[in-house]
C-alpha cells in the first residue's frame, strides 16, 4: 500500500511546494497577482492531489 501511494504522496508534496512559490510571488508582486489567485490554484491542486492519493490507496487495497 505504501509503495502504491508513494507517487501520489510525492505529488502532494510538490503541490505544496508549488503553492509556497506562488504565495511568495504574490508577496513580492502584490499589485500584479492578487491573493485570490494563489489561494484558488492551491485549493484546486490540493483537492486533486488528495483525490489522487485516495484513489491510489483504494487501488492498492484492491490488488492485495
Amino acid at each position: 500500500m505504501q509503495y502504491a501511494s508513494a507517487p501520489a504522496t510525492l505529488l502532494l508534496g510538490f503541490v505544496c511546494f508549488d503553492s509556497a512559490v506562488l504565495f511568495l510571488l504574490q508577496a513580492v508582486l502584490p499589485g500584479v497577482i492578487p491573493l485570490v489567485v494563489p489561494t484558488a490554484i492551491m485549493t484546486v491542486q490540493l483537492f486533486l492531489a488528495i483525490a489522487l492519493l485516495c484513489y491510489s490507496a483504494l487501488r492498492a487495497e484492491r490488488k492485495e
